[in-house]
């Protein structure tokens, strides 16, 4: 496949780089420093963009099979609108490419109230809300700005990341609750992001994941 990441210089975004070109994809890699990367690997393209200037996307898409978003923000009190409005930037990109396919990054605490258990609704998450707030809220703007849009969009919702080696084994649940989704190596979401690009039974789902 030919893949335009965004988010690559993050933690899951080069995790995505390195296991897209081992498996042997070409690789367009958006970053607003391209030093930041190491852009000699034959099938990586590094390129200038930034999702705050949209104007810059268009050749960061253009010819893609497939759109990774590992946008994040670097302060999780105050994320800047970078989910929501990151995402709009890129969709707009990607319309005016005929790009049609992306698959992006949230969180599992954005899974339905009615889905979640007892301890989460009342315990878990309320404490995650209070120190991530602000980043949910962004999140899930930014899954409404999928939704309403014509891409062939697929959301990941992982729990806490951690930078353990990935193991290749992990649960995923389509639109339903994933039982004791507590953790996740940046490794295994990485592999299942790539997965996920390449199957056309994921789009307009949102995907629960976790060890």
């Amino acid at each position: 496949m030919k893949l335009a990441v965004f988010g690559a210089t993050g933690a899951t975004g080069r995790q995505v780089l390195q296991q897209a070109l081992a498996a042997g994809h070409a690789v367009t890699a958006v970053a607003r420093d391209p030093a930041a990367l190491d852009g000699t690997h034959p099938q990586l393209r590094v390129v200038r963009g930034d999702v705050a200037e949209p104007g810059q996307l268009g050749a960061a898409v253009d010819g893609a099979d497939a759109v990774v978003s590992a946008l994040g923000s670097r302060d999780r009190t105050r994320p800047a609108g970078v989910y929501s409005a990151g995402t709009a930037a890129v969709l707009a990109a990607m319309r005016e490419a005929g790009v049609r396919r992306i698959v992006a990054v949230t969180a599992e605490p954005l899974i339905a109230e009615q889905d979640k258990t007892a301890l989460e609704r009342l315990v878990v998450h309320p404490l995650l809300h209070r120190v991530f707030g602000a980043v949910y809220a962004d999140m899930r703007r930014m899954e409404h700005v999928l939704a309403d849009s014509d891409a062939e969009w697929t959301v990941l919702r992982p729990p806490r990341l951690t930078d353990r080696a990935g193991t290749g084994r992990y649960r995923t649940a389509i639109d339903e609750p994933l039982p004791r989704a507590r953790s996740l190596p940046r490794a295994d979401l990485a592999d299942a992001l790539l997965r996920a690009a390449a199957d056309p039974t994921l789009i307009r789902s949102h995907v629960t994941i976790a060890s």
